[in-house]
């Protein structure tokens, strides 16, 4: 469990190519998919700055949902969310590399964005665009060449 902070949550092909397939926040859980079918993790968890996270062992978790409904279901939103958000990025994935990349902007902004008093919105997010790129199933340079152009047509302040 996520206590403070954000973590991001990646993934390695067979190949050794990374994905980085979400973000997380204070509140959200991590690692419930292999709480359920006991199976190797799928992903990895990295830090982006500081966070604190709460190790909840199998037994205390199974315990907790079988004992209360509220949290059961809560959980069960939380993947079906997780799940909805795998197909919307596999419909988009034929997508061209900006269409993609603002369907990540949008979403980012949508859950880390805060509005400045001039009305921009503002993801203050230490992440690198190779960590954008990887969002997206893009190369890093695709990434770097869509935000000049929006740069350029001031759509986006880096």
């Amino acid at each position: 469990m996520i206590v403070a902070g954000v973590v991001k949550v990646t993934a390695a092909d067979s190949y050794g190519r990374s994905t980085l397939l979400d973000l997380r926040r204070a509140g959200d859980g991590i690692g419930m998919l292999e709480l359920f079918d006991e199976r190797a993790r799928t992903s990895t968890v990295t830090a982006v700055g500081r966070a604190t996270l709460r190790l909840v062992p199998r037994n205390e978790f199974m315990l907790l949902l079988d004992r209360n409904p509220t949290v059961r279901m809560a959980v069960v939103g939380a993947l079906a969310d997780r799940v909805r958000s795998t197909v919307e990025q596999r419909l988009g994935a034929a997508d061209a590399v900006p269409v993609r990349f603002a369907s990540c902007l949008l979403r980012l902004a949508d859950e880390f964005g805060e509005r400045r008093d001039d009305g921009a919105l503002v993801i203050d997010l230490p992440i690198s665009q190779d960590d954008l790129a990887m969002m997206v199933a893009a190369s890093r340079d695709s990434v770097a060449k869509t935000l000049m152009a929006w740069r350029h047509r001031s759509i986006v302040e880096t």
